[in-house]
């Protein structure tokens, strides 16, 4: 069996507040409520697949803290095809995912509620602009790198600690 696991965490404490040199949409816009989390979440994480009975061969750890691969959204999405990359039927995959989560207009037909479930990267204005303009990473997104490229018989769990700001319907 070949392992490999993915483990991100925001606190989202060094993230900025966003003026107009970011673009007219996001001028005055505050920042992401911090989290306490995240990074003790991914480092308790880490010992487990390290200690545990699989013994993850290959980890790569994302967080917002010096010395580490920053989670911005293109960090991450290059992150998630390292993880389901050359993924064969012998492969155990794990992704852990601990910082916010939120919600996204999408006028597809494939959401009854009008809204996409999304990751929320470091660098991901909190604000309700037009669809894609973000930064969030949207669950189908998710779906077509996680899902989408995975052989029959690859395991991948996935295990979240999201922070959501807007109920989910």
């Amino acid at each position: 069996m070949r392992t490999k696991a993915l483990l991100i965490g925001i606190q989202y404490k060094d993230s900025k507040e966003y003026t107009v040199d970011d673009g007219p949409q996001f001028e005055g816009l505050e920042k992401w409520d911090d989290l306490d989390g995240p990074h003790n979440d991914v480092a308790r994480m880490k010992e487990f697949l390290d200690n545990g009975p699989w013994q993850y061969g290959q980890i790569r750890v994302l967080l917002d803290k010096e010395g580490f691969i920053r989670p911005n959204r293109e960090n991450i999405i290059e992150s998630l095809h390292w993880l389901t990359d050359n993924a064969t039927e012998e492969h155990r995959l794990f992704l852990h995912y601990s910082g916010h989560g939120s919600q996204a207009y999408t006028s597809s037909p494939s959401e009854p509620d009008g809204y996409d479930e999304t990751l929320v990267p470091v660098d991901c204005p909190p604000s309700e602009t037009e669809e894609g303009v973000n930064g969030m990473i949207r669950d189908n997104e998710l779906k077509e790198i996680l899902v989408g490229r995975l052989p029959v018989g690859c395991h991948l769990t996935v295990a979240s600690n999201f922070l959501v700001l807007r109920a989910m319907d």
